[in-house]
């Protein structure tokens, strides 16, 4: 089953206009909706986008590296490039085996659910 990102935002900027005051040392955290190619839907993935410059500022308190994507400078199209590059990478026999494979990375919002 193929993946396909259906779209990506911040709760709290618009990313067409958004910019970072320095684009050496930003953290932004994204919303990904990915689905099937073949579905309208999309489930909800999270991923936070730094770089090591900002990264630098808050190791001393310890960083985990899952749901992080590490970007040398801001460039919206390449880390719209990155994400896709990734789905692209993690398809599978069906949408739970594709959803688990993505949430390797991304955090997922179904991630550990039981019914």
């Amino acid at each position: 089953m193929k993946a396909v990102l259906k779209g990506m935002t911040n709760d709290y900027v618009d990313l067409r206009e958004w910019e970072p005051e320095d684009p050496l040392d930003f953290s932004l955290d994204l919303l990904l909706r990915i689905g099937s190619s073949n579905t309208d839907g999309a489930d909800n993935f999270d991923l936070v986008v730094c770089t090591p410059k900002w990264l630098a500022r808050y190791s001393d308190a310890g960083i985990w590296g899952r749901g992080m994507l590490v970007v040398n400078r801001y460039d919206l199209d390449l880390i719209r490039s990155k994400v896709i590059e990734h789905i692209g990478a993690c398809s599978g026999d069906d949408w739970m085996s594709t959803a688990s494979r993505l949430s390797r990375v991304f955090l997922w919002e179904f991630e550990g659910y039981k019914k």
